[in-house]
């Protein structure tokens, strides 16, 4: 996926092959010449989600079977945060049978939940919730935040889960920038310099 500043870039066909193509014997070795562009999505307009302004990644596409296993793919921001000292966002609510992963672009996000786990992420971190049998949880902006100010910018994928698995138990896990891999974008540049990308 690639973001533009006045359209979505979507790979929905990331192999070149169709999705109902049988697949056998070892995996398959791809490269970019295969990759496939389906459609082009225009940006959608803003709307509320909570205390901000969301503008949705896959639009129309949402909780379609183009997107599939993928649900909705949000994304906050980039906005300035005034420092009022007032924790901004979307409050307690509750998700089931799906995956939410937020990334922290810029700024901190605080999490709680039901289950009594609690985290805060920035710059370059993720977290990654498993709603299964079923969870309540807030994301609001840090405390610093809060009171400092500051640029804030996230994204949040939600993530279907196969059907044996909807109803394990719920959890959460921060994931920090510092403990995710990047790979460079040009084979054995090890100091990154010709870009990397993060392997959440």
């Amino acid at each position: 996926i690639f973001i533009r500043r006045r359209c979505w870039w979507i790979l929905v066909n990331p192999f070149g092959r169709e999705r109902n193509d049988k697949v056998s014997g070892e995996p398959e070795s791809f490269t970019m010449a295969d990759r496939r562009i389906k459609m082009i999505l225009p940006l959608s307009s803003k709307r509320w989600v909570g205390d901000w302004q969301a503008r949705s990644v896959f639009g129309k596409l949402n909780v379609t079977e183009a997107v599939s296993p993928f649900l909705m793919f949000d994304y906050v921001g980039p906005m300035e945060v005034l420092p009022s000292g007032q924790q901004l966002g979307v409050g307690m609510h509750p998700h089931r049978g799906l995956e939410t992963i937020t990334i922290a672009l810029q700024g901190e996000v605080e999490h709680a939940d039901s289950m009594g786990c609690t985290g805060v992420i920035g710059t370059g971190d993720a977290q990654w919730m498993t709603a299964g049998r079923g969870i309540l949880h807030k994301e609001i902006h840090s405390r610093k935040l809060a009171e400092t100010g500051g640029q804030f910018e996230i994204c949040q994928i939600w993530l279907n889960l196969p059907k044996r698995h909807k109803m394990t138990k719920p959890r959460y896990q921060a994931l920090l920038s510092k403990d995710i891999p990047s790979v460079p974008l040009v084979e054995g540049d090890e100091t990154l310099d010709n870009g990397f990308v993060k392997v959440y």
